[in-house]
């Protein structure tokens, strides 16, 4: 079964932009297989917090394995990081597998805080790599 969910602030499940929020920010909610993943795309900052917030809180309650793509983030401040350790307590409490996918941007910004040392952290590449294997 293969689910699709784009979110938007201020309206749930549809297109519209919200005001305050950049207008290249998308998250992307996508279940298939037993699995979702959580894509974000633009930049991650406090004007988009609940919203991201909101897809990850989506996705955690499926009680299944879960990917955070943060391969296309252009920007990520501390609103961000708070956001992804925030999603890894939530998924280790109801101990369920979390990966975060990660991009230039966001792996620079998850090691230099040592956050990556907390998750379970693959390169974007090296994931379209294992997939086309598997």
């Amino acid at each position: 079964m293969h689910q699709t969910m784009v979110c938007r602030p201020y309206g749930g499940e549809t297109s519209v932009s919200g005001a305050g929020t950049p207008p290249d920010f998308s998250v992307t909610v996508t279940r298939r297989s037993g699995r979702t993943t959580v894509a974000v795309k633009g930049e991650i900052d406090l004007s988009n917090r609940a919203e991201l917030a909101r897809a990850l809180s989506t996705a955690l309650s499926r009680s299944e394995p879960i990917e955070l793509d943060l391969t296309q983030v252009a920007f990520m401040d501390a609103t961000g990081i708070q956001i992804v350790v925030e999603a890894a307590d939530r998924a280790e409490a109801g101990e369920l597998p979390l990966t975060v996918r990660v991009g230039q941007i966001a792996e620079r910004l998850l090691v230099l805080t040592g956050i990556d040392s907390r998750l379970s952290m693959i390169r974007g590449h090296d994931a379209q790599d294992a997939a086309r294997t598997t």
